[in-house]
């Protein structure tokens, strides 16, 4: 059913919230609300006195930051999108998982093209991922006021670090801009699929799993 990869050669940049790991892209943000929460309440109580009424709206203004924090992946999702490739081609649980248990295809791509250097458009080009046992942590302070380099290690650990369970995939990812997409399509109740076009001599080779059906 996805043959359409390689006729049109168009090929998918995921969202984030899309993804099957439900924390993808997304650090523990405790020590992140709370820093808010209560940089909120010292400020309002500075400005209007402990009992003012204009304290609770500061507190509403916290309970924005908390919803905002709970929606990261949505936010994160019309900035940011992302295509996971792996570097084996013969792990029996990616056939299962992702290859329709064995009767799908792979295709290898060439990891050399242009087409996963760094560009305009996606700044740090094919890159792998790293696991780790422990879950990245926003700054307590978020991310302004962090220095590029600063920006640059927070980058690698949002977008390109995951849990340990996933380290048999062997993942490399690239991220793009969605509204650079060549295609979008938008289907009801689901999120928008961004497709870029890709040049034919990318594809290296295809690969048919096991259970291929012989009609195919």
């Amino acid at each position: 059913e996805r043959i359409d990869v390689l006729q049109n050669g168009h090929i998918r940049f995921t969202q984030a919230a899309a993804l099957n790991d439900p924390f993808e892209s997304q650090p523990c943000l405790v020590k992140f609300k709370t820093r808010q929460y209560d940089d909120l309440l010292t400020k309002a109580k500075e400005t209007f006195g402990p009992d003012s009424e204009d304290v609770q709206s500061q507190l509403f203004r916290a309970v924005l930051v908390e919803y905002a924090a709970e929606n990261y992946q949505s936010i994160l999702g019309h900035l940011f999108a992302m295509l996971c490739v792996s570097q084996v081609s013969d792990n029996l649980l990616m056939w299962s998982h992702y290859a329709e248990s064995h009767t799908g295809f792979v295709i290898g791509l060439d990891a050399n093209s242009t087409f996963f250097a760094p560009s305009d458009a996606n700044r740090e080009g094919l890159k792998a991922v790293q696991y780790s046992r422990v879950r990245v942590a926003m700054p307590p302070g978020g991310l302004r006021g962090l220095s590029d380099d600063e920006l640059a290690v927070a980058n690698d650990h949002f977008f390109f670090t995951k849990s340990v369970d996933w380290a048999y995939e062997r993942e490399m990812r690239m991220i793009a801009q969605p509204q650079k997409s060549d295609l979008t399509i938008n289907t009801d109740g689901e999120l928008p699929k961004h497709l870029y076009k890709f040049p034919c001599e990318l594809v290296r080779q295809v690969i048919f799993g096991l259970k291929t059906p012989l009609h195919v």
